[in-house]
């Protein structure tokens, strides 16, 4: 177990032993004080799989966020809770007094003291209702973590993926303009004989000077995928060096039909189910806030000790308290009408995440079979650039004419185009089976991306 893992034990512990407020504010100290960042230093080379460990932890900005409003509704939970409990409080009153003449005891001091325990009984169901809705609302919180969590993981993904194109592309660049300096230098050398105009030789020197920009700024685009990839994983000023792309295997993908993977998607999507959840919370309280004018039983008992001993006073007293409102007044037909304000809201929201998902998993099918398509194309310029590199390298070798130069940065082109194809393909695959009521995880860990089980009407939910 690496130190890492022994300290998440040590917060799951701390987690199930220690009240709310306090690990909110522990967890928020741990936070800013960077102290989970100097545990390990980043791997070296840094894979994928690593990245999504480091950058899901708990402790990260948007998953601590996420977790701070599960934690809020379990308050609310203990709140509601809280007022159908036990209560027992002591009250101490002192008192001093002019007793009448003919009092049973003259004495001036008139002190008390009295304990009072109350406990509410029933209420005809408000409180259950409430309860319910409180439980409810934890449930939507849970669920919207696992969507949290999953863009979490596609975003890491992303900057991933950035940062290795990025290494790819500042490669393609310097064999560019390798290339076209050689060519330069030796424009240089033909001015000197008078064999090329001054014009061509600058509008060649310019182009080198262009090509020179572009390099310049893919080498600064790799410092800055690098940061945002050490942002995304809350890992600031720490840029690997070396980064290992996943093996994951694109052959023989295939696409089941849209109706498939949009009836998925609608059953399965955490958002969707979040969104469900927060509507059968909102139409439990909106329940809660009619039975709010119900009746309500209560049993209290009081244990007094006086100073002055009177005939008239007593030392105890148990009671049952029923309570029955008349009428419903304004105070609860305002709640009631503002449970169902927002019922209606979560309502309009449900629906509208609804109709958001199945555009999403529509354009996402159609832009992958895109990608699949565009893939193909690939393999054929690749072949081609291949077959071409090794007809320039041999024309190369025997001091011919040749455009070796040519054809080898055309090959890191389309290698370049290879690779983000892929990497696009992959980031896709990912949401898709974000949307499906999956992990995105689970297509970098099973390293071969398919969706042909939704067809079966069964599903991995790792």
């Amino acid at each position: 177990m690496t130190v890492r893992q022994q300290a998440y034990s040590r917060w799951h512990i701390f987690d199930a032993v220690t009240p709310m407020g306090f690990r909110s504010c522990y967890y928020m100290a741990l936070l800013y004080s960077g102290v989970l960042w100097a545990a390990e230093p980043l791997p070296t080379p840094l894979n994928l799989q690593q990245a999504m460990m480091i950058g899901s932890s708990e402790l990260q900005p948007v998953l601590f966020a996420a977790q701070s409003r599960e934690q809020a509704a379990r308050a609310g939970l203990q709140r509601v809770q809280g007022d159908y409990a036990l209560e027992a409080e002591i009250n101490l009153e002192a008192a001093r007094i002019e007793p009448a003449a003919n009092a049973f005891d003259l004495s001036p001091n008139d002190h008390k003291a009295s304990l009072n325990i109350r406990k509410p009984l029933y209420d005809f169901g408000y409180g259950s209702t409430r309860i319910e809705a409180a439980e409810t609302a934890i449930d939507a919180e849970q669920l919207d973590y696992r969507r949290v969590l999953a863009q979490q993981q596609i975003a890491i993904a992303r900057s991933f993926f950035d940062a290795i194109l990025s290494d790819i592309k500042f490669s393609w660049d310097n064999e560019a303009m390798s290339m076209l300096y050689v060519r330069v230098d030796k424009m240089r050398d033909r001015y000197d004989l008078k064999q090329v105009s001054e014009i061509d030789l600058l509008s060649a020197e310019t182009d080198y000077q262009q090509l020179l920009t572009v390099r310049r700024n893919t080498e600064t685009l790799q410092r800055i995928s690098r940061a945002q990839l050490a942002e995304v994983i809350n890992r600031p000023g720490e840029l690997s060096a070396e980064l290992v792309a996943p093996g994951v295997d694109l052959t023989d993908l295939k696409l089941p039909d849209v109706e498939i993977l949009i009836k998925r998607a609608m059953q399965s999507n955490v958002g969707i189910q979040a969104q469900a959840r927060r509507v059968d919370a909102a139409q439990v309280a909106m329940e809660a806030a009619r039975k709010l004018s119900r009746p309500s039983l209560d049993a209290e008992v009081e244990v007094i000790e006086y100073t002055r001993k009177l005939p008239s006073r007593e030392n105890w007293r148990a009671s049952l308290n029923l309570k029955i409102p008349l009428f419903e007044n304004a105070r609860v037909k305002s709640q009631i009408s503002d449970q169902r304000v927002l019922w209606l809201q979560r309502r309009a929201e449900y629906s509208r995440l609804q109709s958001d998902v199945r555009k999403q998993v529509y354009d996402l099918w159609l832009g992958i079979k895109n990608l699949l398509s565009e893939a193909e194309g690939l393999k054929t310029a690749a072949r081609a650039a291949d077959r071409a590199l090794d007809k320039s390298r041999g024309e190369y070798e025997l001091e011919l004419r040749t455009d070796y130069g040519d054809t080898l940065v055309n090959t890191s082109r389309v290698r370049y185009l290879q690779t983000k194809n892929k990497f696009d393909t992959i980031v896709a695959a990912m949401r898709l089976t974000m949307l499906t009521g999956q992990m995105p995880r689970s297509v970098i860990d099973h390293q071969k991306v398919s969706f042909q089980v939704f067809a079966t009407g069964e599903a991995n939910e790792n």
